[in-house]
């Protein structure tokens, strides 16, 4: 918002907010971020500000902060109590594009939000990890209207949600092996218990923890179901505080056991075997390195990132901020424990460049895709092409022109078919990229509207290529 007028028709409300009647986010045309607070919602609004409980998480950066935006700055408002303004996030994600370690650690702020809440006589009125960010290597929590008033004795609304969207997916990785990310991304509200029950090994299920907090619960709802509307019974009873807090200290220290096992990697140990004593590194890396300085971009977009090589790179040469995908679960681990051990700009995501998280939920329009949401004006596609065109099937045409029509500026590495990774990559199958060449490519960038502004050509055979749309 230029300025301090604006006008509530030139708010646009966010897809993802609709379903609260509390209130809703809206953005404007340049990005600002609002929260319009209705009728319905303003007064708990009011009493949790007012118990100091915002101020004290927005301090401890755990909660998004902020600004009170007077009500005469706007007009045409209607069914608007409250306007407050947040600084924009530079990326959403979702939780089905989080490695492991980002769910665990926002599974834990989750945790610690309700904990602290209680000592200001508060809670959250659900647990949905969508209401999680990730901001310089950590979670933050940015739905404001969660909080509420605790009323003594309540039991615990988000247990199921928290359970599903927090706790079984990391159970599912933990337990079995499995990553949690294309299950997740394919019912969007979670991880059912009825799965985590069928793939769990047996000396699992032992654990008083996993009777309590999965199997008694499940076997409840199980039971609901099956008897039916007139086998529903209110819930009768209280939850004392201190039975809360015992059932949210349990449950964070569980969560806090859990871990991934550790599985190959192709691209780490590829990235290890490497060295920047080889001179088509020390020319990539120089390359890379001055395109970036040269465009000082705000968002970088690496596609393949790997484990964050070139993102923090990016960095280091003026780039303000990161956004990398990688489909590789190791690869992606180490990447965001970097970016944690640095505070870095940098978000690397789970994302199969070939497979984009899509538009999803209500009428396609809840959950954006993956490319409405990065806003990025430089983008890295670093030997990430011909995995494309040869492990994806994906016509060189198509491919070209979909990483470049991701940002207007970036760099574009070539790998020739002669390439001891290419030729893996045909081994054992029929070779039919007869149109994969050098020659076809510059050809296609030209076709499709793309000036090269730079290129250079590699000790090892390969070419790098700066373009702009």
């Amino acid at each position: 918002m230029n300025g301090s007028s604006q006008s509530l028709k030139d708010l646009i409300p966010v897809s993802g907010s609709f379903r609260d009647p509390k209130g809703q986010v809206a953005k404007t045309a340049l990005g600002d971020v609002f929260r319009v607070i209705t009728e319905v919602g303003n007064a708990e609004f009011a009493d949790v500000e007012e118990s100091g409980l915002y101020a004290h998480l927005i301090e401890q950066g755990k909660l998004i902060e902020h600004h009170h935006v007077p009500l005469t700055d706007v007009t045409n408002v209607s069914n608007i109590e409250t306007l407050l303004r947040h600084p924009s996030l530079p990326m959403v994600s979702y939780p089905y594009e989080w490695c492991f370690q980002q769910m665990k650690d926002a599974a834990l702020l989750q945790l610690d939000l309700y904990l602290e809440s209680l000592e200001y006589g508060k809670t959250l009125s659900d647990a949905t990890a969508y209401n999680v960010q990730f901001l310089r290597g950590k979670p933050i929590f940015i739905d404001t209207l969660s909080f509420i008033p605790y009323t003594p004795g309540q039991f615990w609304l988000g247990q199921e949600q928290f359970t599903e969207q927090f706790l079984n997916p990391l159970l599912l990785t933990s337990y079995s092996g499995l990553p949690f990310n294309d299950i997740y991304r394919g019912s969007m509200t979670g991880v059912s218990s009825e799965m985590i029950s069928a793939v769990t090994p047996f000396r699992r299920k032992l654990s008083l923890r996993y009777f309590n907090y999965i199997h008694l619960p499940r076997q409840s709802k199980k039971r609901s179901l099956e008897s039916g509307a007139a086998g529903v019974r209110k819930v009768e009873g209280k939850l004392p505080k201190e039975g809360f807090q015992f059932i949210l200290k349990q449950l964070r220290s569980w969560t806090e056991t859990l871990t991934a096992p550790e599985a190959p990697s192709t691209w780490i140990a590829y990235t290890q075997t490497r060295t920047y004593e080889d001179q088509s590194v020390s020319q990539k890396v120089k390359f890379v390195a001055e395109c970036v300085d040269q465009a000082r971009p705000k968002q970088v977009l690496d596609v393949g990132c790997n484990t964050g090589e070139f993102s923090f790179l990016a960095l280091d040469a003026g780039a303000e901020h990161v956004v990398g995908l990688e489909s590789d679960q190791q690869a992606l681990s180490t990447a965001y424990a970097q970016a944690v051990e640095k505070s870095a700009a940098f978000l690397p995501l789970h994302q199969n460049i070939t497979n984009p998280t899509p538009s999803q939920g209500w009428a396609n329009e809840e959950r954006d895709s993956i490319g409405q949401r990065v806003s990025a004006d430089f983008m890295l596609a670093l030997a990430i092409l011909h995995h494309i065109v040869i492990s994806g099937n994906i016509p060189l045409k198509r491919a070209v022109s979909y990483l470049t029509n991701l940002a207007p500026r970036g760099v574009i590495e070539w790998v020739p078919k002669s390439d001891p990774m290419v030729q893996t990559l045909l081994r054992n199958r029929e070779d039919i990229f007869d149109t994969y060449s050098e020659n076809m490519f510059e050809r296609i960038l030209i076709e499709t509207g793309v000036s090269v502004h730079k290129k250079q050509k590699l000790e090892n055979g390969r070419t790098l290529y700066l373009y702009e749309r």
